[in-house]
């Protein structure tokens, strides 16, 4: 679409800078778009750009953001066929409901936080004890999401990631039968979900997955310690455990943990996948090499994508009974 052949409407409205890729409307106070069905309440003293477009069927993709200098400000995208058929992309009430909400989520944590002792007039003190907890209890525990069955929170909107991740699980479990579905329910399992280092994608991806295919997970959380997840492994009983590993740490996390289990009389598999790389000993340039196969002879189970996930589970199903 050429903005610059854009229809530019309500020039008495505000002031429109138009770029090759992008474009500027600031609105006059006290201007709005008001629909209702008594013509004597309608408002449309706004500011806009406008096309004609002549196809049947079209798509639009735009992305708006507000600079919001007063908590009524809004942007929309509008596709339009008369003054009384139109549909709307609520900018608007997006905007509201962040704002309305994370207000809410922060009494909610500043009370959490006061109720387990926690001196929330000292903000080193609170910071320190946000820090400590981890934003995964903190949204938990007082997120303002309803709570689902699986004891996390359905976001009030959701992030542009979380929706890119829900489509990313669903087009890596379409070749998935429902014949593997209902023998992977069968066999019960409880799957710890952890990442060896910061990098959370890959975890959200296989927590998404687990969630559609109705397996339980358990949060092993994020750069977690060999160590950890397999003190987690112990207390929850977990049948089997998921790494997503990205920064060349591949076969000396999976040993330690391995070793850690084996401490605790486990055997319980462990499934790891992300970057399978590790930076060799003695390397003089600090790049990582692949590692699969040396995971593979370790014991790993080893998925190089996402989409092998279930026929891991699968294989998994009689070490686990």
């Amino acid at each position: 679409m050429n903005l610059n052949k854009m229809q530019v409407r309500g020039e008495s409205y505000g002031t429109v800078l138009i770029g090759d890729k992008n474009l500027i409307l600031t609105a006059n106070t006290n201007t709005d778009w008001f629909h209702h069905p008594a013509d004597s309440f309608r408002r449309n003293d706004v500011l806009s750009l406008a096309t004609e477009v002549a196809e049947g069927t079209f798509s639009v993709r735009a992305r708006v953001s507000v600079d919001f200098a007063s908590p009524y400000d809004a942007g929309a995208v509008f596709v339009q066929a008369d003054d009384d058929n139109w549909a709307k992309l609520e900018i608007d009430r997006i905007a509201t409901a962040l704002l309305e909400e994370g207000r809410r989520f922060a009494r909610n944590v500043t009370q959490g936080l006061a109720n387990a002792g926690v001196d929330t007039r000292d903000a080193f003190e609170m910071l320190l004890a946000m820090r400590r907890l981890g934003a995964r209890y903190l949204e938990r525990e007082w997120g303002v999401g309803t709570r689902s069955s699986r004891g996390d929170r359905e976001p009030v909107i959701a992030a542009t990631i979380l929706t890119e991740i829900h489509e990313m699980a669903e087009a890596a479990l379409r070749s998935v039968t429902q014949m593997d579905r209902e023998a992977l329910k069968a066999t019960k399992q409880v799957v710890l979900v952890a990442t060896s280092d910061v990098h959370e994608h890959g975890k959200m991806l296989i927590d998404e997955m687990l969630k559609q295919l109705n397996v339980d997970s358990l949060d092993g959380g994020v750069s977690t310690d060999p160590e950890k997840v397999a003190e987690l492994v112990q207390k929850t009983g977990a049948t089997a455990v998921a790494i997503s590993t990205y920064n060349g740490v591949a076969l000396n996390y999976y040993l330690k943990l391995k070793t850690e289990l084996a401490k605790r009389g486990l055997e319980t598999p462990v499934m790891i996948g992300g970057r399978l790389n590790q930076i060799p000993e003695g390397s003089n340039s600090s790049l990582p090499v692949d590692v699969g196969d040396e995971l593979e002879k370790a014991g790993a189970v080893v998925c190089r994508e996402a989409a092998e996930l279930v026929p891991s589970l699968l294989k998994l199903k009689k070490r686990i009974y």
